[in-house]
């Protein structure tokens, strides 16, 4: 049950829990999932509240110990948050996925400390592609292009759907006109999510860098129906038509 509410129709399914308390007040699963709605709000009182009932109604609920861990933590109340963690962790192991997703955007904030801390949390619960993720970001972070692109690359080698390393690991390679190695990653990239506009302008120019104007027509054409108002895209793929010699559409 424990996961982010980001899913969740939260208006339909706050009305389906509620009705369900009123049926059965003690019902902690219902306010397990009110507290994972809130959460996704931002309303850290409110979900605080909703998880605290949870207990309260079934001490033995671990989601709920899990999801009233995570909200202390991103809502800054990080006394306690640390010490519940690491007791659901040892309680259900798989609970580590949702600590790796509150590492992330511990990371993205740049809260290294707090990044830091979660991974220690985890100890050797963290997998290996994100072992190899997380290093990667630090040596971004430093500025260490050439570890970091090692880092992504491992973090692949572990798991070649790893959805952040992926465009992180393209961005590495074009930014040092490495446009025809980052052409394979961009590719599986777009594999996973074929209408991902950023994908497509990147594979676009990639291909395009690499004098491969054909293959990079239909993607810039692609991105451009997403963002037709974007004036540099269409000199992109004007300039792409020229090249490959088909004037009239240019």
């Amino acid at each position: 049950n424990a996961h982010y509410a980001s899913d969740i129709d939260s208006e339909a399914a706050r009305a389906a829990y509620l009705a369900a308390l009123e049926r059965d007040p003690k019902l902690g699963e219902a306010h397990d999932n009110l507290g994972l709605i809130d959460q996704a709000a931002s309303d850290w009182t409110a979900a605080v509240a909703h998880f605290t009932a949870a207990l309260a109604s079934d001490p033995g609920l671990l989601s709920a110990r899990l999801n009233l861990a995570v909200t202390q933590w991103l809502s800054g109340e990080r006394e306690q948050a640390p010490m519940m963690l690491a007791a659901v962790l040892r309680a259900v192991p798989a609970y580590a996925a949702q600590v790796v997703t509150l590492a992330k955007r511990s990371a993205a904030a740049q809260d290294d400390a707090g990044t830091a801390q979660l991974l220690a949390l985890l100890g050797a619960a963290l997998p290996v592609a994100e072992r190899h993720f997380f290093a990667g970001m630090q040596a971004k972070r430093r500025g260490d292009a050439g570890v970091a692109e090692q880092e992504f690359e491992a973090a692949l080698a572990a798991d070649p759907q790893h959805a952040e390393a992926l465009p992180l690991l393209a961005d590495l390679l074009i930014g040092r006109g490495a446009y025809v190695d980052a052409i394979p990653i961009l590719e599986q990239r777009r594999a996973a999510k074929p209408d991902d506009q950023p994908t497509l302008v990147a594979l676009g120019l990639a291909y395009t860098r690499a004098g491969q104007h054909e293959q990079a027509i239909p993607l810039l054409q692609r991105a451009l129906a997403v963002q037709p108002d974007d004036m540099g895209l269409l000199a992109d793929l004007a300039q792409c038509l020229d090249h490959a010699e088909r004037l009239d559409e240019a």
